[in-house]
């Protein structure tokens, strides 16, 4: 692990190990010397719920209300950040992989980011994939890192940024709507000692990603095999997701933009029609063949869910590894967390 105190321009080792290392885990540094400027959490006053589609605050502390974010459709609630100082300025971020929400009044009305660079829902690329928040900084305010599906890391000061008027009920039509039920995510703890006998913590490329994110490892549990298996693969794009075909197991997957997930068998045989000339394609847009598109021909309730493709199917290399609740499929620079067996939700 690196730390930078400079906004990037420099950056010290702040502690070396390995996955596989027989003392286990790395101890890192105490919280006060490894983020000088950092503070406690503030007490809970806002969540997301399970399902990834919105947020919950309250005003009590007992009686939980729907925020009102308008998240489009097809898009996905990735964080939750509240400011480091939120106990006195009462504002928190929620990134979606389209765009960004602020409050500046512990949840009950919020402003839209409106100059967003990944609202295009037809460009699959061009999305947000995780976020964070520094700690306070020498000036007071604080930064937005985020990361992209494009491999890069951008650094936003929110009050550079412009934001809508905010929007919202108020704090006494939110006080009037019904109470959500308590978020189990929020309980989510790391997967820490030994895995049971014929059970394994993932090693490999796939590891960094389990072991830095606990919702995943609550998620998928421990892997079921001691390493990942690498086998060629396919990647095609779509208006609201991504196809991908894995030799190795004989599958296709489709990852839907909501967060949702599907795996059918693999059919297609040499010799089998490639398309269906019945479904035309609109302007710009292909009907998937082979594999891909008897899959989608088949499945009405995935192509309406999925959408056209956007371009032609890609040959890739993949890295699958089964885990108890799941499995990690990697693919080009893609790696998704797949919870369930047939479907379920991707992370």
């Amino acid at each position: 692990m690196h730390r930078s105190t400079d906004g990037g321009l420099h950056w010290t080792l702040v502690v070396t190990a390995s996955h596989t290392s027989p003392e286990g885990r790395a101890t890192l540094p105490p919280v006060e010397e490894l983020l000088p400027r950092g503070a406690d959490s503030p007490a809970s006053v806002l969540r997301i719920n399970d399902a990834h589609t919105g947020v919950a605050y309250t005003l009590d502390g007992a009686a939980w209300m729907t925020a009102t974010l308008e998240i489009e459709a097809g898009d996905r609630l990735l964080a939750l950040l509240p400011s480091p100082n939120f106990a006195g300025d009462r504002t928190a971020f929620v990134v979606t992989q389209r765009a960004i929400w602020r409050t500046q009044d512990g949840g009950v009305t919020w402003s839209q980011w409106e100059e967003s660079r990944f609202a295009d829902p037809n460009d699959f690329d061009r999305k947000i994939s995780s976020a964070a928040i520094t700690p306070l900084l020498a000036d007071g305010g604080v930064h937005l890192y985020l990361g992209t599906r494009q491999g890069e890391i951008l650094a936003i000061d929110p009050s550079a940024m412009r934001w809508s008027a905010p929007s919202g009920a108020g704090a006494e039509a939110a006080q009037a709507q019904a109470p959500s039920p308590p978020s189990a995510t929020l309980q989510s703890e790391t997967q820490s000692g030994e895995p049971p006998a014929g059970l394994y913590r993932p090693t490999g490329a796939l590891a960094l990603i389990w072991e830095n994110n606990p919702l995943i490892q609550q998620a998928l549990g421990f892997a079921a095999a001691p390493q990942p298996v690498s086998s060629a693969a396919a990647i095609q794009r779509f208006d609201r997701g991504v196809m991908v075909w894995v030799e190795e197991n004989g599958r296709i997957y489709a990852f839907l933009d909501d967060g949702r997930w599907f795996a059918y068998e693999d059919t297609f045989r040499e010799g089998e029609p490639e398309s269906d000339p019945a479904f035309a394609p609109p302007a710009g847009k292909l009907q998937p063949v082979r594999g891909f598109g008897k899959v989608w021909r088949r499945h009405p309730e995935l192509r309406e869910a999925i959408g056209w493709a956007l371009a032609r199917e890609e040959p890739a290399t993949a890295l699958r590894q089964p885990f108890e609740k799941g499995e990690m499929l990697g693919v080009g620079a893609y790696v998704f967390a797949l919870s369930g067996e047939n479907e379920g939700i991707w992370y």
